[in-house]
């Protein structure tokens, strides 16, 4: 197993030049044709070794230069959370979003997530809308079915230190592991502080007890960091199963 400094470079995909501010991009994305799939349709079709290329979002050629250049990574996109817990009410609150969608319950069915690039979200829905700065290893549908989503909110004046440990340190000790497929570290504008999300793509849910993990809890800037009382156990974490995909 390589160690972080001997971590697979190409696993590890940041977006754009390191500055200040890290500031989210502002970029256009591009539309896909109508498909849907549920789980066991997307595995089939995974194994079978048909691109999902398609599945992903393209960006307009030119736009935000501090966005990743990576294909699949939109400006913004959306996180919708509901209490719903039925696939059919769902998949139908996820055809008011436009583009591709991802529909994910909640391991402790206390609701669904709905990853997606537009819509509109009705009232009983929380919308979050999110820029990615950057992201780690691969995170597309076709790398699990698991998603285990970490909000984060840190003071101001915390904010250049825990994303340089979660993008030097943090993350790529995760990556390590392999059913730990990779990451997207999103940010969601507050009025106070910083408010990020990390979803995190599992291709196993047993990677949450991996020994890699348990490594990226103990190190020195984990500990200084674990000081604050905003760190670590003020997290929001929820772990999510994928229910199907949408697109249209």
């Amino acid at each position: 197993m390589p160690s972080l400094h001997e971590a697979d470079p190409h696993r590890l995909r940041f977006a754009g030049p390191v500055c200040r501010s890290l500031a989210g991009p502002d970029c256009k994305v591009g539309r896909t044709g109508c498909v849907h799939l549920d789980e066991l349709e997307f595995q089939h079709l995974t194994r079978r070794g048909a691109s999902t290329h398609s599945m992903r979002l393209t960006r307009a050629p030119g736009a935000g230069k501090r966005c990743s250049r990576e294909l699949g990574r939109p400006a913004s996109m959306l996180i919708w959370q509901s209490p719903l817990v039925n696939k059919k009410e769902v998949e139908s609150l996820a055809a008011r979003t436009r583009g591709p969608a991802e529909c994910l319950l909640r391991e402790d069915n206390q609701g669904s997530l709905i990853l997606c690039e537009r819509g509109r979200a009705p009232k009983e829905v929380i919308e979050k809308r999110v820029s990615p700065l950057f992201s780690g290893g691969r995170f597309g549908p076709e790398a699990g079915p698991w998603i285990f989503s970490v909000g984060i909110w840190t003071p101001e004046e915390w904010r250049a230190e825990f994303c340089a440990w979660y993008r030097c340190e943090h993350g790529p000790m995760l990556l390590e592991c392999r059913e730990w497929q990779g990451f997207q570290f999103l940010e969601m504008a507050t009025e106070r502080g910083c408010q990020f999300y990390v979803l995190h793509r599992l291709a196993e849910r047993a990677a949450l007890d991996s020994e890699q993990r348990k490594r990226s809890r103990s190190t020195p800037w984990f500990r200084r960091l674990a000081k604050n009382k905003w760190f670590d156990k003020a997290f929001e974490r929820v772990l999510c199963r994928r229910m199907s995909l949408l697109w249209h």
